[in-house]
């Protein structure tokens, strides 16, 4: 099949001055058109597969503001909007791109919203940062294929209308301390959570018919993969003779393992439903089955780590128009590899055979988890750089 992608966009950007007042704005509108060509003719999709999809057609826009004002050289004001609606991917767009001409239920363009406050403050002896900032991103879609063990077949999993939400607090701060040595520091707390729970149409590749259709239960739960807590503090040497050199110390908390939206849906916890509200079941069997859905459905944080790192470089100047030099880097001193920088719980479920507590048929048939994946951060490494500018 062929992925036919059109873009067209056009901007403008206007900016004003007036004493302290700054005031900078910009747009941009603009147009993608989706459709799939298909060349190949699937006995399973007859006249879904061969010749061209539906069209899509979406209009897209961005547009930020900037408003500043300076109450002098030191203390500096500023608010920043922005506002973005854009098309979803092409491959987030089509069920199965690779088999049919099937188009996401329930697509629309993707939306953002954000909102940052920045206070600037640079006195001789103190420059600091502080920033507030909020983003509610709506209408996300995403479709994952994989092998579904409860369908036994490879299946495509389409979500719409993922409602995200960030907002977070940002310092930063460097103080002076003598003669090119300064103390600097950064901070960022978060809370990034998704805010809806999507819909999901389920399909598989050796069918024409949806096989589920209901919702994800993602509401209130983190967004995964980066994480919500960082704490940078280090030293900052600029020398003379274009000497220059730092050490850091970085601690980061509050990361999340990225989740299989399967695994929280009414499908993949009916059989424990079934024993939490059948009348025979005791009372022991129903908290079995309940810590069994809670375990299904809880998230898992990675947990803290940290880490030290140093760094060491110079330059030299030829004739003020050439610049060679070199700087040299150490990460993870301590050598800590046991920080699980992140992962995701795999998509298929491992199906078990036996019997459930609250049910007395020997041979029923229900899922529990597989194993995570987990990516883990380096040992110590060194990165040495020489430069030539000119």
């Amino acid at each position: 099949y062929f992925a036919h992608v059109r873009q067209a966009q056009t901007w403008i950007k206007y900016q004003l001055r007036a004493g302290g007042y700054e005031m900078n704005l910009g747009a941009e509108l603009g147009y993608t058109g989706l459709w799939r060509e298909g060349l190949l003719r699937k006995g399973l999709f007859i006249n879904d597969s061969k010749g061209d999809s539906k069209h899509l057609n979406f209009l897209t826009y961005k547009a930020k503001a900037t408003f500043s004002y300076r109450f002098s050289q030191a203390h500096h004001l500023a608010l920043n909007l922005g506002a973005v609606q854009d098309a979803p991917t092409f491959n987030s767009a089509f069920v199965s791109p690779r088999t049919r001409n099937t188009v996401t239920p329930g697509l629309t363009p993707e939306q953002a919203y954000s909102a940052e406050l920045v206070y600037n403050l640079n006195l001789p002896y103190i420059q600091a940062r502080v920033a507030g900032y909020f983003t509610e991103m709506t209408n996300g879609s995403k479709v994952i294929s994989f092998y579904d063990d409860t369908q036994s077949s490879f299946t495509n999993f389409a979500m719409s209308n993922i409602d995200k939400r960030y907002m977070g607090v940002e310092v930063a701060v460097r103080v002076p301390i003598w003669n090119g040595l300064a103390l600097q520091g950064a901070l960022n707390y978060g809370d990034y959570r998704y805010t809806s729970d999507p819909n999901f149409v389920q399909t598989v590749d050796n069918s024409n018919k949806i096989k589920l259709e209901d919702k994800v239960y993602w509401k209130g739960y983190y967004v995964e993969s980066t994480p919500q807590f960082a704490v940078n503090v280090g030293l900052d040497f600029r020398g003379p003779k274009n000497w220059f050199a730092s050490i850091n110390f970085n601690y980061y908390d509050k990361l999340y393992l990225s989740m299989n939206p399967a695994y929280r849906t009414n499908n993949a916890v009916l059989p424990y439903m079934k024993v939490l509200y059948s009348s025979s079941a005791d009372n022991a069997q129903k908290i079995w089955a309940m810590t069994e859905m809670v375990e299904m459905r809880k998230e898992e944080e990675l947990g803290h780590a940290y880490t030290l790192a140093a760094s060491l470089g110079k330059n030299w100047y030829i004739g003020r128009k050439y610049t060679i030099g070199f700087s040299a880097e150490v990460k993870n001193i301590l050598n800590n590899q046991g920080f699980r920088t992140g992962g995701y719980e795999q998509m298929r479920m491992r199906k078990v055979r036996g019997t459930m507590p609250g049910q007395s048929n020997p041979s029923t048939t229900y899922y529990t988890h597989f194993d995570s994946k987990y990516f883990y951060m380096l040992g110590t490494t060194c990165f040495v750089n020489v430069y030539f500018r000119f």
